[in-house]
């Protein structure tokens, strides 16, 4: 009987996606769609005749026991697909598409894919996002997040688009929570959202999550490192600054955030975001803002002045010039710390928390 029914899907299989996509080999049917219609229609097939579905490289959800027995196995070697959006700054990958290829294709469109220094190092982009489901639960490693939605074929055959289709402010906070509604559901890959950064010269302003500690003390030696170009940092205690009227969640990013702006190009850019990483980053739980267009660049812009605007007319804080970071990193004067900010031309200047826990 399950041999008859895998026949018969068989042939409806090769109705739907052609013959040449359909092999068969004893208890096995191996299929090779080229759409998510595709995916699809082979899942309805699949659950009607109620055959088991394999999917060995893309499927998120719950973990799934081997199959034993007839089965459908989806190959998407096929889906490799890359489009760019530059209205929307963002990509719609196959999932089977390279990793590489995706880098070097947003760079000849003008952009830089943020995901470039993923934690991960998938071969393809479907890989990567696999590997952020630890567990069936969204787990991502990117410092910046690079990833704006998920097209996902259910096991009944139902297609679905969790996320957004391209977003500029979708951070992983916000997109682990979204996700999170389908931890529960075993779904295959069928595309992949990615986000784009404008890879422009004319200043950028990127807000990194950031160990506080680890970051005060390593301010000095990281701007002695880092390239030209790079006009202010500010280095945030998210736990003081949080609540005051700035307009923008530093907290989502970390217990502490650390703010540049720099007038490089993409290259300076990868550059400052690995070295911020190694000296004072938060593992695989930082998370990074890059505000590369006009609007991104207000947003951020403003809220940072607003904050400091709060942090010097407050009563509650106060601001004082001093030689270098390295003395505030006592136990007692980091928790008061509400920020430091270095300008170009080598000042230095810091706000302290002085009121009542």
């Amino acid at each position: 009987m399950a041999g008859e029914r895998l026949e018969l899907a068989a042939r409806r299989l090769a109705a739907l996606i052609g013959p040449q996509n359909v092999l068969k080999t004893g208890e096995t049917v191996v299929v090779k769609p080229s759409s998510a219609g595709e995916i699809a229609g082979i899942m309805d097939i699949a659950h009607k005749e109620e055959i088991p579905v394999e999917t060995p490289k893309y499927l998120i959800g719950p973990a799934k026991c081997p199959v034993t027995g007839p089965r459908i196995v989806l190959s998407l070697e096929k889906m490799n697909s890359i489009t760019v959006d530059r209205i929307r700054h963002s990509i719609l990958a196959g999932p089977a598409a390279g990793t590489a290829l995706v880098i070097k294709t947003a760079l000849e469109y003008g952009f830089v894919f943020p995901g470039n220094d993923c934690l991960h190092q998938g071969e393809t982009i479907g890989e990567n996002v696999v590997e952020c489901f630890e567990d069936g639960e969204p787990h991502f490693k990117c410092r910046t997040a690079c990833l704006c939605g998920l097209d996902l074929v259910l096991a009944g055959g139902r297609l679905v688009t969790v996320g957004e289709s391209g977003i500029k402010d979708m951070d992983n906070y916000h997109l682990s929570f979204i996700l999170s509604g389908y931890r529960e559901s075993a779904a295959v890959i069928a595309g992949v959202h990615l986000k784009m950064t404008p890879a422009q010269k004319g200043g950028c302003l990127v807000a990194a999550g950031v160990d506080l500690a680890k970051a005060a003390e390593a301010l000095s030696l990281l701007l002695e490192e880092l390239p030209g170009g790079l006009q202010e940092v500010v280095l945030l205690n998210s736990a003081l600054c949080d609540n005051t009227p700035a307009g923008f969640k530093f907290r989502h990013l970390g217990e502490a955030c650390l703010v540049f702006k720099t007038e490089g190009d993409h290259t300076s850019l990868d550059f400052i975001m690995k070295m911020i990483g190694s000296h004072c980053g938060q593992g695989d739980q930082g998370e990074a803002y890059i505000a590369g267009d006009s609007y991104q660049r207000a947003v951020l812009s403003g809220a940072l002045d607003s904050l400091r605007a709060f942090l010097e007319d407050s009563p509650d804080y106060i601001r004082e010039i001093i030689p270098g970071p390295k003395d505030i990193c006592r136990q007692e004067r980091l928790k008061r710390l509400a920020s430091i900010t270095w300008t170009k031309g080598g000042s230095w200047s810091v706000i302290f928390y002085n009121g009542q826990y």
